[in-house]
Parts: structure tokens; sequence; C-alpha cells
């Protein structure tokens, strides 16, 4: 009874984590899909909002099913991400191994969502527990990644506060680390591009790199871009942090930084979604972002590879300005990697949560 009653609020209210939206009170464009992901008796199951109507799908797997073909597909991505000599000539194996693990998640979690909607060119997901693990944006549909059906996007459930005052400028911070060799010449590349750009911008990098600089720049800058080494505390998320020149930027820092309606890159290991609290609210620094009220974040859902991360971060603030919004040009920056399609460890790292559709910030003439 207990899930049965569940299920017919999940189908005639508003859905866990969209209050406002998925609940009619913002009708989504027509080509737009929103999913919100929920578990109900040990099933995971979905409520699929498009085109003013929603369908409900309570039954698409056993979540138990699902959260090990998850572990599964990030043991092989951290398999592949070894830089251990005996173990390269492995990786076509791996490769194969992460993608057939996609293709059994999108059968189970996407292909009986997006049935008959035709005409996709936007999907915005609200996932649940170990869903936020997942690279939906990498999951096969149609024959080939969704991502090149359609932008993709997380929305997520933490309560933000309300945008702020308006905003200019952008600020780059990168402090290189362990395995993050290129992430100071990647901040000076991201500063120069955006600075051609006419846009105000400040470079921090090295000893410059500091929660201070970040602190008191964050309630005015409409950008923040953060490169450098971070960890994920599998145990203690809240103690998920980054390093930055005097010490660590945990979670919780970045939880306090004014950044209500800002844009915020993060380009590091694993930054993004690596698990849910209560079901619904994602943990890891990103979720130290949405709560301080930032728009948009990019951020990681494994270690990245050095090189590959300059390589795509390059490109991103390349594409950015041609193709107007952040969630387009993370897009055509994915779909244009040599290894699309074929090795997500190298083109899938990143992903959107919260609004896609965020420009580069405006353009502010400096005083003499």
């Amino acid at each position: 009874l207990e899930v049965e009653g569940r299920l017919r609020r999940l189908a005639a209210v508003d859905a866990p984590g969209v209050t406002g939206r998925a609940g009619g009170h913002e009708r989504l464009p027509a080509d737009t899909v929103r999913i919100v992901y929920f578990s109900a008796g040990g099933r995971l199951g979905a409520l699929r909002v498009a085109n003013g109507r929603r369908a409900l799908l309570p039954d698409l797997a056993g979540v138990e099913d699902v959260e090990r073909a998850i572990r599964l597909f990030h043991y092989q991505v951290d398999v592949r991400a070894n830089a251990e000599q005996a173990l390269a000539r492995h990786h076509a194996t791996v490769v194969a191994r992460m993608s057939a693990h996609l293709e059994e998640l999108s059968a189970r979690l996407l292909a009986p969502v997006l049935e008959g909607c035709a005409g996709v060119t936007a999907v915005r997901v609200v996932p649940h527990g170990a869903l936020y693990q997942l690279p939906f944006h990498a999951l096969p549909w149609n024959g080939a990644p969704l991502v090149e059906r359609a932008s993709v996007a997380i929305e997520p459930t933490i309560e933000r506060p309300p945008h702020g005052p308006a905003r200019a400028g952008a600020l780059v911070v990168g402090k290189a680390g362990p395995g993050a060799e290129s992430v100071e010449e990647e901040a000076r590349a991201v500063a120069d591009r955006l600075a051609e750009l006419g846009i105000d911008v400040e470079l921090a990098v090295g000893e410059d790199a500091t929660l201070e600089r970040i602190a008191a720049r964050a309630g005015r800058v409409a950008h923040l871009h953060v490169a450098g080494h971070a960890v994920y505390r599998r145990e203690h998320p809240e103690f998920s942090a980054l390093q930055l020149h005097e010490g660590w930027l945990h979670a919780r820092d970045l939880a306090a930084l004014p950044l209500a309606g800002a844009g915020v890159v993060l380009s590091a290991c694993e930054t993004g979604p690596r698990g849910a609290v209560a079901g619904s609210e994602m943990l890891g620094l990103a979720r130290g972002l949405v709560r301080a009220g930032a728009r948009s974040v990019v951020a990681s859902l494994w270690r990245v590879e050095d090189v590959a991360t300059l390589a795509f971060m390059r490109a991103l603030y390349a594409a950015w300005p041609g193709k107007g919004s952040l969630g387009e040009a993370v897009r055509e920056v994915q779909r244009g990697t040599p290894e699309f399609a074929r090795d997500a460890y190298l083109w899938a790292p990143f992903c959107i949560i919260g609004d896609p559709s965020i420009r580069l910030p405006g353009i502010v003439s400096r005083t003499p």
C-alpha cells in the first residue's frame, strides 16, 4: 500500500525534486523531455514529462541490479585510467566492457523512457541514488550516444538561493598537483581566451590560487573556472576537496561562497555527483556549488586524464561563443572528440549540472 500510494502521488502531484517544474507550473519546450527517476519497493521507476504530458514508468529495473552495473562500469573506468604500462595492452578490452555496461544501463533506464519521443533535442535528468554516477549523455540511444541526439543536463534537487545581484567578468584559478601538471597551462589558456573575447578576467595560478582570492571575487563574477587536483572522500563526501596553494577547498567551503546565479567549471578529477543522500540529493564537490546557488556547473564523473582535459577545456572555450549556450558548447566538444562513441573514459567524463542555457559572462570595460 505504501508503494502504491507513492506511485499515485508521483503520477498526480509534483515529482520529488522538481516542484514548480515537472508538476505543470512550467511548460517545457516541445523538443525537451524531463526524466525524474525514483525508487519504490526495491525497483527503479521514472516519471517522464514531455509536451505537457506526464507518463509514469514504475518498474524499469531492480535497484540492486542497476547499482551493480554502475559499479562494474566505474570499475572499468578506473582500470582504463590506470597509467601502468602492464595494463595498457588491456585497454581495448576494458573499453569494450565499458561500452557493454552502458548498453545494458541504457536498455534498462533510458530506452524504455524515451520510447516514442521523436524530435527530442534536449533531455533533463533528475537522477536518484546511484544514478547520479551515470554519464547519461554517454548512454546509447537510437544507435549513438544520447548527446549525439540531444543536449543533456542533470537537474539538481538541492534547494538553491535565488539569483543575487548582476554579475560580470570571470575568475580563472589553477593549481597544479599530482596527475594535473597541465593545470596552470590550462588556466592561462582559458584566461587568454576570455580576454580575447573582451571579457574582464582575473587569473590566479600557483601561489595566487587561494580560497581568499576565490571568496573575494565569488560574489561578483559571472563565471568561475577552477582547475586542479581533486579528491573524492567516499566515506565522508563532505570532506571531498580541491587542492589550492595554501590547502584544500572543501565542499563545505564551496557551499559558503556567494555564487547565486554564477556559472562554474570544475576542471579536476571526480568533482561531479558521486552518489546521493536521501535518494535524491547528490554528494560531492558539485553539491557545495549547487548549495551556494551556482546556476550551472560543469564537473567530472571520474578521474580525468590531464592532457585530454587540457584539450577539452581549450575546445570548450573556443566553441562557447559560437554555440551560444554552455550546454551546446559542451555537446559540440564531446561530439568532436576523436574518441567519441568509442572510449567514454576520454570523451565523456564531464557533465552539466543545472541550467545548460547559460552564456558567456557579459563584456565589461576596465577602468583605466
